[in-house]
């Protein structure tokens, strides 16, 4: 392959971008590549220095992905630059996608706890009022001491089901702020990533 092989090829596997970005990919590269010449390294040293062009594309579209996932940050922005960087090989199957999947499914089950928690302590909240119109307790919970009876059993459901839904919000807003710090710590190990690529 030389120098003109490799821009074609290049210019091909960057199809599908912007014209004006991939037009100064290009320049760039043949540049990079003039100018190397020109301090006496060889066709086949630069062109190992710069990477296969499917590779380098893949970068390149990968570092936009991230870009926009940045700019505009959504879970479905997210997930794109997560399959963009799995694109750039197995090492990246197993290091990306694995932890990924992982603690989405950690922070899937931080919300279902949170929800969990807030269905229950509403569903006792119910039940203590109804308790309380019907003066009937049957549906109380077997944990309760038996002293407890009367008035004090339905202010101690109504303080059950308020407590469990305070502590399910509580949750709810930490998995939130769980959910930003993911988003950023993905972004970063994906820039991460693709610097570690770029310099092998």
């Amino acid at each position: 392959m030389n120098k003109q092989t490799y821009l074609t090829q290049l210019k091909s596997a960057l199809s599908g971008m912007p014209e004006a970005e991939r037009s100064d990919i290009l320049y760039d590269y043949e540049e990079h590549f003039d100018a190397a010449l020109e301090s006496g390294e060889t066709e086949e040293a630069i062109l190992e220095q710069l990477g296969r062009p499917e590779v380098v594309a893949k970068q390149f579209r990968l570092s936009k992905v991230i870009q926009r996932a940045e700019e505009k940050p959504s879970s479905v922005n997210l997930f794109r630059a997560v399959l963009a960087s799995i694109g750039l090989g197995l090492f990246n199957i197993i290091f990306i996608l694995g932890p990924y999947l992982a603690l989405v499914g950690i922070l899937v089950a931080v919300y279902a706890v949170a929800v969990s928690l807030i269905v229950a302590g509403i569903g006792l909240v119910f039940g203590g009022v109804v308790a309380a119109v019907t003066g009937s307790v049957a549906f109380a919970p077997a944990l309760i001491p038996a002293g407890i009876v009367g008035g004090t059993l339905i202010v101690a459901i109504l303080g059950a089901g308020v407590a469990l839904a305070a502590l399910g919000g509580l949750i709810f807003l930490a998995a939130i702020k769980l959910t930003q710090l993911f988003y950023q710590v993905t972004l970063k190990y994906l820039k991460l990533n693709v610097k570690i690529i770029k310099q092998n």
